[in-house]
């Protein structure tokens, strides 16, 4: 269910709404502001990402925390 909902989501999202330093600018995945757990098919917690944009929001958390990619889990 979720493979299909994402695939979904990709082909109506065909570019990257993250837009980092190393952004390839087309959507090849789902990025999960509140990660993936609990929130995983939470599509109001999604953005088109490139490979690029998802990895540097986790190797750069604090600067995807100031841009919105990464929210608390917490609440």
């Amino acid at each position: 269910m979720y493979n299909a909902e994402a695939d979904e989501f990709r082909k109506q999202n065909p570019d990257c709404a993250i837009k980092s330093p190393v952004c390839t600018q087309r959507t090849q995945g789902v990025h999960h502001k509140k990660g993936r757990g609990k929130y995983l098919r939470v599509k109001e917690k999604w953005l088109p990402a490139c490979n690029a944009c998802n990895d540097y929001c986790e190797e750069h958390p604090e600067w995807a925390r100031e841009n919105g990619f990464i929210e608390s889990r917490l609440y």
